[in-house]
């Protein structure tokens, strides 16, 4: 005996594997939304911190170049006093001859003669003689009191000539043209206690 199924086949599935279906597909477009999001957001922060860098590279390469420039106006500021302190050097060792020769012959007293000065080395030697100790001894003293003289010392004898009796002297110093030549605190007590020993030898 033949059977017709006239209703057909069931065509009915298990709504499950749908839901499944639906939720992974959603799960995974979940996924790949928040992944654009983190890749925008990423990028976004390296152009961010991209700019910042350039900003910084610009600064800093501004602030090398400022400072190349101070250094080198400091540069030429230095350079330019080293020429002017060469200048006026000169022009003190010029007139400083004329000066430290007015300034010996305004210190020789009325009762001293020199016979001679040389300079060698920034050293100067006077040699002369007086009527006395005492005089030689102001000499000194007058010398002392100069821009030009310093570190005074003396070597002296007493010689009889004509039957007069003189005081012969060497004296040296230390010698500066441009002046301003300050001595050393005990260079000057040795200078002032050969002075005074020459002013009691008499």
């Amino acid at each position: 005996m033949i059977k017709i199924n006239l209703l057909g086949e069931d065509t009915r599935h298990d709504s499950s594997v749908f839901v499944w279906l639906a939720g992974t597909g959603i799960s995974c477009l979940f996924v790949a939304v928040v992944g654009v999001f983190l890749c925008l957001d990423v990028h976004s922060e390296v152009d961010s911190r991209t700019m910042e860098y350039d900003l910084l590279s610009q600064e800093l390469a501004l602030l090398k170049e400022r400072t190349k420039e101070v250094q080198q106006l400091e540069e030429k500021r230095e350079e330019l006093e080293q020429k002017l302190n060469v200048i006026q050097e000169l022009r003190l060792n010029k007139l400083g001859p004329v000066k430290v020769l007015d300034q010996l012959n305004i210190s020789v007293p009325e009762r001293a003669w020199l016979t001679e000065v040389s300079e060698r080395s920034s050293m100067i030697e006077i040699t002369g003689f007086a009527i006395d100790g005492q005089t030689v001894a102001s000499f000194m003293k007058q010398l002392e009191r100069s821009d030009y003289f310093a570190d005074l010392s003396v070597d002296t004898r007493a010689e009889m000539r004509d039957g007069v009796k003189l005081q012969f002297f060497t004296l040296r110093s230390r010698l500066s043209y441009s002046g301003a030549l300050k001595s050393e605190p005990e260079s000057l007590l040795s200078a002032r206690a050969q002075a005074d020993d020459l002013t009691d030898a008499q």
